[in-house]
Order: C-alpha cells, then sequence, then structure tokens
C-alpha cells in the first residue's frame, strides 16, 4: 500500500517536474529522516548539490520544500521526488533511522542537516562542553584541526580538543575577540599551532582568487561540496537577510535573489 496518493500529487505540478522527482528519487537523492504519523520530513539533494529540506503531509496533504521553486511555483520536483521514495521505501527503516538519532534531536534541525552533511556529531557548544565529547569521539588523541569562529567563549576548549601537533584555526569572534594567547600555552597543549588568518592574505592575487573560486566550484559541481539553502529573499530584503542571519535560526544559506527567472526549476 502506497503511503501518498501518487496522482493527486502529480496533478499538483507540472508532469516534468514530477517525472524529474521520480527519477531523482530512483538516483538516491532523498534520504528519508523522520516519519511522525502521516508526515514524512526528508532532505533532497538538488540537480547541482544543493540540500534541501521537504515535508510532505500524506495521502495528498500539504506540503513544503526550502527549495527556491517552491517559494515561486507551491510545488517542485523535491516534493515528487520524496513521493515517489516515500513509496518506494520500507517504513519501517525510516523508524529505525529515527531511533538511531539522539533523543531530543528535532530531524529538520540544524543539528540534523549537519549530521546528513557528513558530520559524525554535531554539539550545541552552549549546552555541551564539546571538548571531552570530541576526545572520547576520537578515542583520547583529538582531532588534528579546529575551526573556531566563536572565539572568546570556546578558543581553549577548542585548543584542548586538538592532538599533539595539531592546528587550531581562529577565524571569527561572534562571543567576542580572543584575549592574547601565551605562547606557552600552545606547547602545554601538545606543541600546537595557532593562526589567525585574514581571507585577504589568501587571495591576494587574480591567479590566486581564480584558483581558489575554481576549487570551490569544482567541488560543488561533482557533489563534494553540499550547499543547504535555508531560504531565497529578493534583493531588497537584505536587511530582512541579515536580521534573519543574526537571529541564528537558519539551517542553511540565505540566498538573496537579484532577478527572477521563471524558467528556472
Amino acid at each position: 500500500m502506497s503511503f501518498f496518493d501518487t496522482e493527486a500529487w502529480r496533478e499538483r505540478m507540472d508532469e516534468r517536474w514530477f517525472d524529474t522527482g521520480v527519477a531523482m528519487a530512483e538516483a538516491g537523492a532523498v534520504d528519508l529522516v523522520a516519519l511522525e504519523d502521516d508526515k514524512v520530513t526528508a532532505h533532497v539533494t538538488g540537480s547541482v548539490g544543493d540540500l534541501y529540506v521537504v515535508q510532505l503531509w500524506a495521502p495528498a496533504g500539504e506540503g513544503t520544500c526550502t527549495c527556491p521553486g517552491f517559494e515561486k511555483f507551491g510545488a517542485c520536483k523535491h516534493q515528487a521526488a520524496v513521493v515517489s521514495a516515500a513509496n518506494a521505501a520500507d517504513l519501517g527503516k525510516v523508524k529505525d533511522r529515527m531511533a538511531r538519532l539522539r533523543d531530543g534531536l528535532a530531524l529538520d534541525s540544524r543539528e540534523a542537516l549537519i549530521e546528513r552533511l557528513g558530520a559524525e556529531r554535531a554539539i550545541l557548544y552552549r549546552e555541551e562542553d564539546f571538548q571531552p565529547i570530541v576526545r572520547d569521539l576520537t578515542g583520547g588523541e583529538g582531532v588534528h584541526v579546529v575551526y573556531d569562529s566563536v572565539g572568546k567563549d570556546t578558543i581553549h576548549r577548542s585548543m584542548a580538543s586538538l592532538r599533539r601537533r595539531g592546528t587550531c584555526v581562529l577565524f571569527g569572534a561572534s562571543s567576542g575577540p580572543v584575549p592574547s594567547i601565551e605562547p606557552i600555552e600552545l606547547a602545554e597543549a601538545g606543541s600546537i599551532f595557532f593562526t589567525r588568518p585574514h581571507l585577504a592574505d589568501y587571495i591576494a592575487t587574480a591567479d590566486e582568487r581564480r584558483g581558489r573560486a575554481s576549487d570551490l566550484f569544482a567541488a560543488y559541481r561533482t557533489g563534494n561540496l553540499h550547499v543547504a539553502i535555508d531560504r531565497e529573499l529578493p534583493l531588497d530584503a537584505a536587511v530582512e537577510a541579515h536580521g534573519i542571519m543574526e537571529g541564528r535560526a537558519t539551517r542553511g544559506k540565505v540566498v538573496l535573489r537579484i532577478a527572477s527567472d521563471d524558467s528556472v526549476q
């Protein structure tokens, strides 16, 4: 018995969108992460590597998607992909996946999305002391590199999470500037290395900019880099976009749309 009414969902969108969604499901682009009564939550990898969150209510209820196409048209190929994947799936396995996730973890949260993208464990640093957790996950050795964008509140725990001769990269200060680090602290942390880079020093020449941009987009095109899109807003909503990001309520990138192209799906 199918979970979703396929024909009802097919009638909601262009036939080509639906067929494309079915092909995406067959290609393994859908990850069903939650089944709650008649609601399915899924992560769908788009055609160019973007990762979208889709929620659908069975058998033919409402549905949402974080992609720009849904915002524009009210339906999208990613929804069709989830309909196809859910109808073909062993939904018991979906429930098993839910059980494997930590108690209390919202399946459509930023933490779940981070783990879907490949992280072994997402840790809320304001709620848990990540340093002993990192040590435990690495068998007591620590990690090779820490990238710290928080600053004052986390930097010493970041340094303590490194293995011998590891590297701590500080690239932000959302909690405030980091006070001076004494050289002896680096030695006592395991002869670690510490750097606070400026982006401008890594793209100082045209060749460096082209090279780094080429590496970035190559990773994106090949699927090695996944970009989670939280929402898309028009360019004149830039102030709103900054407020959303400063409120730390996003589950991915906030994209400003410069021009509209109704032919893009």
